[in-house]
């Protein structure tokens, strides 16, 4: 079956579009009544219009939404799996891709340290990713999704804290 794209707005959907509708409504901007888009190859939906970017000068956390925080209270404490030396890792959505290091690896999550120095984060709070993995000593590879759950900067660097519902097996 062909992937399909939905458009959304105050909590309706609409569609499904293909490639060139899509093309054609950015052309002539009626994509910007839309707040939504879900392209059903991705694991949810996501913003066509990203939040602005924080006040010049200040550097602080962004916050996970408010919805999140107790339920990340809920997992138990989890010990953590030795960081794995030989892993390379790539987080990314439909429009946005990043190359990190991974870190804090547990059960339940782990943590991505951009290598980047973008004043923005590349992904927000709450969002649904994909994390490629790739063991360059063992020749394997894998792709999880994970929820992101909180972005913070550290050092100058972006740090993303991201939950899977299991370890995948190439982090054991």
């Amino acid at each position: 079956m062909k992937y399909q794209i939905f458009l959304g707005k105050s909590g309706k959907s609409t569609g499904p579009f293909n490639d060139d509708e899509i093309s054609k409504m950015r052309s002539n901007g009626t994509i910007a009544t839309y707040t939504w888009l879900w392209d059903t190859r991705s694991p949810g939906w996501n913003t066509l219009d990203p939040p602005p970017p924080p006040p010049a000068g200040v550097d602080v956390p962004i916050a996970p939404l408010a919805g999140i925080a107790p339920l990340m209270q809920l997992i138990p404490s989890v010990k953590e799996i030795p960081d794995p030396v030989s892993i390379e890792a790539m987080c990314y959505d439909f429009r946005n891709v990043l190359a990190g290091k991974l870190c804090h690896v547990s059960e339940v999550g782990c943590e991505l340290v951009g290598g980047d120095h973008r004043p923005l984060p590349v992904f927000s709070s709450n969002a649904s990713v994909y994390l490629n993995l790739l063991d360059t000593d063992g020749g394997r590879g894998m792709s999880v999704v994970a929820l992101l759950t909180d972005v913070k900067r550290q050092n100058g660097q972006w740090h993303y804290q991201l939950r899977w519902s299991h370890c995948p097996e190439i982090l054991r």
